[in-house]
């Protein structure tokens, strides 16, 4: 049934937004010139989690309900994007994989997992974003 009154989730909004910009860099992303994810590939994974955690394109962010309820989930948003507190502790491959960070007293973590372009599987190479789809998930660490 259609409903005419539905109005989109900012997670709707921001998951339709990805989906677009996803197809798009796909569509525009030159075919692989190496097989199979690699230590030295290491820094192209980091680089590819950094530009589309900051932009949230290339990507689809998913936001648990919980997130979704608070008042400032923009502030929540802008603490993930701006993540900088990498250390080689929290941080031990340099993939820039994991982040967390306290927000109006309660401690929020974000991660990525990489799975194949149909969402069936882990992704066999992170660091070739033709094979892969990069999920960005933000929730309390209650949640995780």
């Amino acid at each position: 049934m259609l409903d005419s009154n539905h109005r989109a989730s900012t997670a709707e909004q921001i998951n339709a937004l990805v989906d677009a910009a996803l197809i798009a860099e796909r569509e525009a992303t030159p075919p692989p010139t190496h097989l199979g994810a690699s230590r030295l590939d290491m820094p192209v994974i980091a680089a590819l989690n950094v530009r589309a955690r900051q932009s949230f394109t290339g990507c689809r962010v998913v936001i648990t309900q919980v997130i979704q309820t608070k008042d400032d989930v923009p502030a929540v948003l802008d603490q993930v994007r701006w993540y900088e507190a990498f250390t080689p502790d929290n941080d031990p491959y340099g993939e820039h994989d994991f982040g967390s960070f306290r927000h109006a007293g309660e401690t929020v973590f974000w991660k990525w997992d990489y799975y194949d372009v149909d969402l069936q599987m882990h992704s066999s190479d992170p660091s070739d974003p033709t094979i892969t789809t990069r999920v960005l998930t933000i929730m309390l660490a209650d949640e995780y």
